[in-house]
């Protein structure tokens, strides 16, 4: 603030005149200057986050968990105060194991413990904050200002410390859904987390990127993942119209598997409705029989009831689909009964 004092002699008897003048810009330059008047701000304790356990195989919706804590930020600056204003935005200590651009500035990662370069695991996340997903150090922030702010006039006196209190909201996090992971298996998932805040005055700009002082806090988030298949992508198998004439029939079917990533698993399949003493399949119609065989996808070992296939879960955004190959052979004696024949079998996987 600047005063200016200017004296005018009128003449005997005349009084004194004093005019003052006050910069307002001149006011608005010092209090906005940040180390003039000490201004610090720190967040409250943060908790670690509620623990999530999910089935990322069947799950396509997002899975939450939401703390009961805000984030707050306090802050105290001597004397005067601009209101002020802060962005915070998400750091971690543990690296993604592999950099996935095009998940965006809001993906992180849970790491599982013994994940190694040629054996990772990693489970994909958004940090919410009231609603909004955090971006990384140097991508997006959040921004709010100071709820004491007084509309029209950002500025705060007081005798001692002025006292601020910038509340952000309800910290959670969101597992993303199936069809945006990938290398995902089972275990307990675990990251540790550090919120960064960047604030200055009340003129600082909206993306908070003058804000010259800095403050942070750190938390953990669990996540525990269950080993899980599941059946999709199923066909029928259709020999559709067959001559009499034909000796030979064939068919494909198709079993598609999903599982939690690197999760060994076999697939059985029965013997049907209608089969022999031996275990061959038959299909029936109006108590007409029909023997068929089915073999696995090379169409050479046969896929018996005693036989099975076995595979190993992939990325759990992919599908494992194994081709179910069929054959039939007529009678040559002839004697087969025209019509519709069918039969049912039940595929079972174990993991």
């Amino acid at each position: 603030m600047r005063l200016v004092h200017l004296l005018r002699n009128a003449g005997s008897g005349s009084a004194f005149r004093t005019f003052i003048f006050v910069s307002i810009a001149a006011t608005m330059l010092m209090i906005s200057t940040e180390a003039s008047f000490a201004k610090t701000c720190t967040f409250n304790p943060m908790p670690a986050l509620p623990d999530v356990a999910l089935d990322i195989v069947v799950s396509r919706t997002y899975s939450s968990s939401e703390s009961t804590t805000n984030v707050t930020m306090n802050c105290e600056t001597a004397l005067i105060s601009l209101a002020t204003k802060a962005c915070i935005l998400l750091d971690t200590d543990q690296a993604p194991i592999s950099s996935k651009t095009d998940m965006g500035e809001t993906i992180f990662f849970l790491s599982k413990a013994g994940s190694t370069a040629n054996n990772a695991s990693r489970l994909a996340i958004k940090v919410m904050v009231d609603g909004v997903a955090l971006g990384r150090k140097e991508g997006s922030f959040m921004g709010k200002t100071a709820a004491t702010v007084a509309e029209g006039f950002p500025v705060q006196i007081a005798i001692g410390w002025v006292r601020q209190k910038i509340s952000f909201g309800k910290i959670g996090f969101q597992v993303v859904p199936r069809e945006s992971q990938d290398l995902v298996s089972e275990g307990t998932y675990t990251g540790s987390f550090r919120i960064y805040g960047q604030y200055g005055g009340y003129f600082m700009r909206d993306d908070c990127s003058n804000g010259s002082l800095i403050t942070s806090e750190y938390f953990t988030i669990t996540a525990r993942v269950q080993k899980t298949c599941q059946f999709e992508n199923m066909k029928n198998i259709d020999f559709g119209t067959i001559e009499l004439s034909q000796a030979q029939a064939s068919a494909t079917g198709n079993i598609g598997v999903r599982c939690t990533y690197q999760t060994p698993y076999k697939i059985s399949i029965g013997s049907g409705k209608n089969p022999t003493d031996t275990g061959i399949r038959r299909m029936a119609n109006n108590g007409n029989l029909l023997p068929y065989e089915l073999f696995q996808q090379d169409c050479k070992t046969p896929w018996t009831a005693n036989s099975t296939l076995s595979g190993q879960g992939t990325r759990v955004n992919d599908l494992n689909n194994h081709s179910v190959c069929a054959k039939l052979s007529l009678p040559k004696t002839g004697g087969v009964m025209p019509g519709a024949y069918a039969d049912e079998v039940i595929t079972t996987i174990e993991f």
